[in-house]
């Protein structure tokens, strides 16, 4: 049933010094006066300005991106009344086509992509609806610098609604959504830098769509441009060096489109934390990381060890393959004790075993095959899931989402957080890693009461209890006093409610890391001195304030979830590999143990 007038906020984006007045003009003509203006604060700061627009369009089911160059048609809005009303739909948008004649003559199908008219997914950024719940659940447009020429409709834009066409909501084009795109302004000169910026985008965002041979290509291109020319083919020879433009920046890739691909700030209102700008190209081979050399010694982080079936995030390793890795490990001679490998006095590639979180098949499983072959390990459990034998929350918003996608829950999943509504649609083709991989970045950053009131939103959508089963169920008290207690395993801290200690607020982290160190002394008797960061990501999990936080707490070593050298390592700060789920053999190659 189609809406009395749609749940919409229209929103006009115009490049420093562009006149929306046509944009706006064609939106009240169409119905929809009082259109926002949201100006870019620099040439190429689209994703910047697109989610200002989402901010701006809270308490609105729908918001619509026009940019200024883009003039709607009369039917424009009766198209939006009729796609709002569809229940299942994430964004939609219409064919946008030059309102004069194309710069150079170039045919505006072949081009249509850095002439703004479409992009890869058949819409173009520049005249779109999308809903906001749906958008915000993806984590909205992904911040990135930009490029004044970059009108490409990759990147951020293509990111989002592949992000929102993966949650499960539909992705449409619709003829009366038909815009036109006023291309005055573009001159050939103009449009062969977009171009040679979209052929670098495309190499670094999307090789396999690249030219084969890009120095080849840019050579033939710009020969077919001249024989072109002689034969007096203007516009062949104007189609040709276009291409030739594109080949040349495929070849040239992150020299030309590094910088307007990485992030412009660090968080946004559904993004808390984004990663750091990488080095240019060149800056990278001179800063390059130090190799792991001969010799290095290793920390292992393992999390579970069960059989587990579907793992989505790959913390998973089948019993019988960690038995032949850790008899690898046994046979090796090089297994030592985290303490002694962190701190340099094992010998060289010597080996630590460690474990996060604190699962019972630790107990079950892992601890029998540790005591038979005398290799040492450390458990880094989360004090506060084992004292009230709650379970891993990863673990039960993956259950309770397969559970919802194979019995067809109707409508969508909505968790209201602070930010706003997030809503996926989960339906039978929705694949589960991608929505899980989703969710988990939307309820990471929150604290443990915001995680409990959404997981309680989720097992209300899935129609299944939200209490872990026997195989997910983290140690109980006892359980742990048992394994602290065996010989192999050393217990230490994983924080209390095993939360992203860098997005938390300083009180709530100080608190955090006290209360585990309290907690497990009363548990075990023996207060930790190591923390495994909960979730360990360094620059997401992880920064500077937490690493203080971490000594200020008592803590004298600290490990992180990611490769790199232990010999060179700060020491709240020391690397460890994450072991994949492979037999012996593999895992003594990839070890290097041969």
């Amino acid at each position: 049933m189609r809406p009395a007038a749609p749940d919409l906020r229209a929103f006009v984006l115009a490049a420093p010094g562009e006149d929306p007045a046509a944009a706006l003009a064609a939106l009240a003509a169409a119905g929809v006066p009082g259109a926002s203006v949201i100006e870019l604060d620099r040439p190429g700061a689209w994703a910047t300005a697109r989610n200002a627009a989402l901010s701006q369009a809270q308490g609105s089911a729908f918001l619509a991106l026009i940019e200024a160059a883009v003039s709607v048609g009369p039917g424009w809005l009766a198209g939006c009344l009729d796609l709002c009303g569809d229940e299942r739909l994430g964004a939609a948008g219409g064919p946008v086509t030059a309102a004069g004649p194309v710069p150079g003559g170039l045919d505006a199908v072949r081009h249509a992509q850095v002439l703004g008219l479409t992009g890869s997914s058949g819409l173009s950024s520049g005249n779109a609806i999308l809903r906001t719940a749906a958008l915000r659940a993806v984590g909205g447009f992904a911040p990135a610098r930009g490029h004044r020429a970059a009108v490409d409709g990759l990147a951020d834009w293509q990111l989002a609604l592949e992000a929102i066409a993966a949650a499960g909501w539909v992705v449409r084009r619709d003829e009366r959504l038909a815009a036109t795109r006023d291309l005055a302004g573009v001159g050939f000169g103009k449009l062969l830098g977009r171009r040679l910026q979209t052929g670098a985008r495309s190499a670094e965002l999307a090789p396999e769509t690249s030219p084969a041979r890009p120095v080849a290509g840019a050579l033939r291109g710009a020969a077919a441009a001249a024989t072109r020319l002689a034969r007096a083919d203007g516009a062949g020879a104007a189609d040709r060096l276009a291409w030739a433009a594109a080949s040349a920046g495929a070849a040239l890739g992150p020299l030309v489109a590094h910088s307007g691909l990485q992030p412009d700030c660090s968080s946004t209102p559904w993004r808390p934390s984004v990663a750091a700008p990488l080095p240019g190209p060149v800056r990278a081979r001179l800063r390059r990381r130090p190799r792991a050399r001969q010799g290095d010694r290793t920390i292992l982080l393992y999390h579970r060890v069960c059989e587990l079936g579907e793992d989505p995030l790959a913390v998973n390793v089948a019993p019988a393959r960690f038995a032949e890795q850790i008899e690898v490990l046994a046979r090796s001679g090089r297994v030592a004790t985290l303490a002694e490998v962190a701190e340099g006095v094992a010998p060289p590639a010597s080996v630590a075993v460690t474990f996060d979180d604190g699962y019972r098949d630790n107990l079950e499983h892992a601890l029998p095959v540790l005591e038979r072959t005398g290799v040492p390990a450390t458990l880094f459990a989360a004090s506060g899931q084992i004292a009230r034998g709650e379970g891993f929350w990863w673990d039960t918003v993956a259950r309770l989402l397969a559970a919802g996608i194979a019995t067809g829950q109707p409508g969508p999943l909505t968790v209201e957080l602070a930010e706003g509504e997030r809503s996926w649609r989960p339906g039978p083709g929705t694949p589960l890693p991608a929505l899980l991989g989703q969710i988990h970045a939307a309820l990471r950053p929150r604290d443990a009461a915001a995680i409990r009131a959404a997981i309680a939103e989720i097992a209300r959508w899935s129609g299944q209890p939200s209490e872990p089963p026997e195989r997910d169920r983290p140690l109980t008290v006892e359980e742990l006093r048992t394994l602290a207690s065996a010989g192999p395993f050393d217990v230490q801290s994983h924080g209390r409610d095993h939360l992203s200690l860098a997005l938390v607020p300083e009180a709530v982290r100080a608190d955090d890391l006290a209360a585990a160190a309290a907690d497990l002394e009363q548990m075990t008797g023996r207060r930790p001195t190591q923390l495994a960061y909960p979730f360990g990501v360094p620059g997401t999990d992880v920064d500077t304030a937490t690493q203080r936080a971490a000594a200020a707490a008592g803590y004298e070593l600290a490990v992180v979830n990611a490769p790199g050298r232990v010999e060179s390592a700060d020491r709240f700060a020391v690397p460890r590999r994450a072991v994949p789920d492979i037999g012996g053999e593999a895992f003594s190659a990839w070890l290097g143990c041969g």
